[in-house]
């Protein structure tokens, strides 16, 4: 009787279902919730790879053939940044060989009257992209508002040789051009910059200097 009373009370339950494998559809939709971020930032990483791989080819941007460097108090004005890559592109060539004269002028704006601490830390990046780019050789042309302060800082700029003035020389006469006198177009405003080369000791080099130094020649000996 017990056994048959025991039937009774359970005549309406049923076996608890086993849990059962996850589908691979479900094993995909549970890793990709727990990993996509990941998935993301790795597809972010693999794509700035090969932007700037294909940008340093000139496939994708053009590559850099002239750099200009121009430190003074006050923003370069677009007409003087237009007449220098006019001047570049007229006596210029193609370095590079991607078929585009590309001329990039890297402002370095150091401002005179700093009140702010905003205008303190413009000032004080400027000077390290500044020296970054001295360093680094990047810019091989010049344009100076102050080349009498820029060569006792630095004592960087070539003299008529091509070469970086002994130790302790400071001199900067004998080492710039009125940019006027130099290149056609100079707004007023901007004529009182001077234009300059970056010097090299002799086991020194950068990219396309042979192509920068026959600019230089043809820019002095036009005018």
């Amino acid at each position: 009787m017990a056994s048959e009373y025991i039937k009774y009370l359970n005549r309406d339950s049923t076996p608890s279902p086993q849990s059962s494998e996850l589908t691979p559809k479900e094993k995909w939709k549970n890793w990709w919730y727990y990993h996509w971020k990941m998935v993301v930032l790795v597809v972010l990483a693999v794509i700035s790879v090969i932007s700037m791989v294909l940008k340093n080819l000139g496939i994708t941007e053009p590559l850099t053939d002239y750099q200009v460097a121009y430190i003074g108090s006050k923003p370069l004005s677009d007409e003087a940044v237009a007449a220098v890559n006019a001047a570049f592109q007229e006596y210029g060539e193609d370095c590079s060989g991607d078929g585009v004269i590309t001329v990039v002028v890297n402002q370095y704006v150091i401002y005179q009257d700093v009140e702010t601490a905003e205008a303190a830390q413009m000032n004080s990046a400027a000077i390290s992209m500044l020296e970054s780019d001295i360093v680094s050789r990047q810019s091989y042309f010049f344009l100076l508002e102050n080349p009498e302060e820029f060569c006792a800082l630095y004592q960087a700029l070539a003299d008529a040789d091509g070469n970086l003035p002994p130790e302790g020389d400071d001199s900067w006469e004998d080492k710039v051009y009125p940019v006027s006198e130099i290149i056609d177009g100079i707004p007023t405003e901007d004529d009182g910059l001077y234009f300059s080369r970056r010097g090299f000791y002799q086991e020194q080099t950068m990219k396309y200097r042979e192509c920068c130094d026959k600019l230089w020649d043809t820019l002095i000996s036009s005018k």
